[in-house]
């Protein structure tokens, strides 16, 4: 009755479901989300949990493996994450949430030095909007925050004043709008196309049509240098988790066509993403 009386009164759009700890509540929490849907055909229901018989009830379901495994790969010493590669496999989720923990954010989770966390952010940001699924992000962490949101506190603005957190305010800004903008970026089908355990390099593209995006993601601590990939497109470089804008080094890939007669060759920042968008008609034949 209070989730019919907040839709009915409050005009919400939707409910986030969490954890739910036995069978009878996820039998309870389904049957409530059928009925309500019935008489609302328009609400949304999220649920982040252990997946159950019933869970086509929710719009979309995450089983919280897959973020605790990218957040875990990313604590990780890169040194040592050519051990997890296995981690940056797409799971069968179509929701993706940012982390929700009461003891630590991302920022404090993540390895490395204080420059080194907001690079990771970055990078895990972008890697997010290219994998295969729907994203909820968590409120507040546009600031990328080092101590968890209280409940009875605001977000803490005061974050702004700093160079870096207003920064990475800034690149999250720009890639939503570029994400948003490009429909094959949340609506292309998606595919690994290159992945290097050695390296801590994965590709991941984006396909709808004639439009084809390229995420590369070096999540290695090192600069790779002309380093190549085994693809035939006509590319260039379009975005970079490393501008200076957004508190990186300004490594950036500067030709207009990237391609070379062994396949594509670009300078990949430590711990960044480049985003690549196609010049071509993309092809299966464009994997070589």
């Amino acid at each position: 009755m209070t989730l019919l009386h907040f839709t009915e009164n409050c005009h919400v759009d939707g409910f986030f479901l969490q954890n739910l700890q036995d069978t009878d509540a996820a039998a309870l929490a389904a049957f409530v989300a059928k009925e309500l849907k019935r008489r609302h055909p328009d609400l949304t229901f999220l649920y982040q949990g252990e997946r159950f018989d019933g869970d086509d009830a929710f719009d979309f379901v995450s089983d919280g493996v897959k973020e605790n495994e990218l957040t875990r790969y990313l604590a990780c010493d890169p040194f040592f994450r050519r051990y997890h590669h296995k981690s940056l496999a797409f799971g069968k989720t179509n929701l993706l949430c940012e982390q929700d923990n009461t003891s630590r954010t991302l920022m404090s989770g993540f390895f490395g030095s204080y420059e080194e966390k907001f690079a990771t952010m970055r990078l895990y940001h972008v890697l997010r909007l290219f994998y295969p699924s729907a994203l909820v992000f968590r409120m507040g962490n546009e600031l990328a925050p080092f101590a968890p949101q209280k409940k009875d506190r605001e977000l803490e603005w005061f974050l702004l004043d700093f160079s870096m957190h207003r920064r990475y305010f800034q690149f999250v800004k720009a890639a939503n709008t570029l994400y948003l903008e490009n429909e094959a970026l949340y609506a292309g089908a998606c595919r690994i196309v290159y992945e290097n355990e050695t390296d801590n390099v994965l590709v991941i593209q984006r396909q709808l049509a004639d439009k084809t995006f390229l995420g590369v993601f070096n999540f290695s601590a090192v600069l790779l240098s002309d380093y190549p990939l085994p693809l035939s497109s006509d590319c260039r470089e379009i975005f970079s988790s490393d501008g200076l804008d957004f508190g990186g080094s300004g490594q950036e890939n500067t030709r207009k066509n990237l391609r070379t007669d062994n396949g594509i060759v670009l300078d990949i920042p430590p711990l960044s993403a480049v985003i690549l968008k196609g010049l071509s008609q993309p092809t299966d034949s464009n994997i070589m």
